[in-house]
Formats: C-alpha cells, sequence, structure tokens
C-alpha cells in the first residue's frame, strides 16, 4: 500500500513537471511573439500586451498580465552572443597575404589584388553581469565600521577645538 502511495506521488511530481515546462515553452513563445512587435527603439506599443493577452486567452486560460510579464523579464534578460566583423583598410598594403608582394609601384592592378583576410569573433554579451544589484549589507554598516567612523569623527573634533 506504502509503494503505491509512493508511486502514484512520483507519478504526480513527474507531470506536475511536465505542465510546468510546458507553460514555460507557452510563455517563452508567447514573449518572442511580444518582442518581434517591439519599436526600434526597443519599446513595445501601447496596449500590445493586452492584445497578445486577448488573443493568446482562448488558448490558453491559465495565462495572465503578470505571467507575460515576468516572463518578458525572464527572457529578455538572458545573454545574447553578437557578431563582429573586423574588415582591414583596403587601402592599407601592409595588410597584403606574406606570399604576394602588393606595393603602390608593382604591376598588380587595384581590382586583382588579394583581398585581405576577414576576422569574425563571435562575442558572449551577458545583460546580467555587473549591472545588477548584489543582495546583501552595503558597505560600511559593520559595527567595526561604525566605530572607525565615530573615533575618526571625534579625532576630526578634538583636532578643531585644540586649534
Amino acid at each position: 500500500m506504502a509503494k503505491q502511495k509512493a508511486k502514484k506521488a512520483k507519478e504526480e511530481i513527474a507531470a506536475a513537471r511536465k505542465t510546468k515546462v510546458l507553460k514555460a515553452r507557452h510563455i517563452a513563445f508567447i514573449c518572442a511573439e511580444i518582442n518581434s512587435k517591439r519599436l526600434p527603439s526597443g519599446r513595445l506599443r501601447r496596449g500590445e500586451l493586452e492584445k497578445v493577452l486577448k488573443e493568446q486567452k482562448p488558448i490558453f486560460p491559465w495565462i495572465t498580465i503578470d505571467l507575460i510579464k515576468k516572463g518578458l523579464k525572464k527572457y529578455s534578460g538572458e545573454s545574447t552572443t553578437t557578431i563582429t566583423t573586423t574588415i582591414s583598410d583596403l587601402t592599407d598594403f601592409t595588410a597584403s597575404s606574406p606570399d604576394t608582394d602588393i606595393s603602390p609601384t608593382s604591376d598588380v592592378e587595384p581590382n586583382n589584388a588579394p583581398l585581405p583576410p576577414v576576422a569574425i569573433a563571435a562575442v558572449e554579451v551577458s545583460s546580467n553581469g555587473a549591472s545588477s544589484k548584489k543582495g546583501g549589507r552595503p558597505r560600511g554598516t559593520t559595527i567595526k565600521a561604525k566605530k572607525e567612523k565615530s573615533v575618526k569623527a571625534e579625532g576630526l573634533v578634538n583636532e578643531i577645538a585644540t586649534e
């Protein structure tokens, strides 16, 4: 009897986990749809969230505006990959390959000159890095720091009083 209850409990937990994952996928889909409707400045038009909510409410009756806002915060805060391309100046003849000697006085036409190598680098940009505040006690609020501060203040007052 106890084994059956444990088995049912495990099945319920697994089912709850699956529904949670499915809901997260639906919210991610909705957030992607909303993000595609952003203006070039990155802002949303007024009432865009409400429109999407009205469209999605018949399909997903459990969805609320708060879930959408939380999903937007979660999915917009993820790191993104940007690709930067560096191309050297084409008029710079020092960037040519070592096996060909191209100088401004050479006989090779500029149209037939080999192109300099193109460097492509993927840069990982994380938006949740240094911009987020750390939790915990603010600096300088320990008992030791307060005592040191009061000793300094008392010393300054005594120094001013003796002058």
